[in-house]
């Protein structure tokens, strides 16, 4: 690529910043923009071409909002692994034994003895 097109694509950026900036006004009327996409693009799961159609922007503006969103911290992600999975121990196993994968469930001991009978069936195997 050429110096020449790559300074025009930055300053194609910074003139769609520009008009972006100018369409929303104030920095308040920006976070309630980015309320307003993150809201429709994660609780509504509406798509981002979608949300652009509707606000009149483009796709591309959209997906720079959310990411400022989450930037700013209007919009946190977290991921939760089940409380039932025993992270730690799988570590250690796969590591120890040169496994690919490995699964722990935490159980009762009703569940264990219920294992414990499955497990002793001919045939027996884990579903993949």
């Amino acid at each position: 690529m050429t110096r020449r097109r790559r300074e025009s694509g930055r300053s194609a950026t910074v003139h769609a910043d520009e008009q972006l900036s100018a369409r929303m006004g104030s920095q308040e009327r920006r976070e309630q923009i980015m309320v307003q996409i993150a809201k429709r693009y994660y609780h509504l799961e509406h798509t981002q071409a979608d949300i652009a159609d509707t606000l009149g922007l483009t796709r591309w503006q959209v997906g720079r909002l959310l990411r400022e969103a989450r930037e700013a911290g209007i919009v946190r992600v977290e991921i939760i692994p089940r409380p039932t999975r025993r992270l730690a121990l799988e570590n250690a196993l796969q590591q120890r034994y040169g496994l690919r994968e490995a699964l722990v469930l935490q159980s009762s001991a009703e569940d264990a003895a219920t294992l414990s009978t499955a497990a002793k069936r001919p045939g027996a195997t884990w579903p993949a």
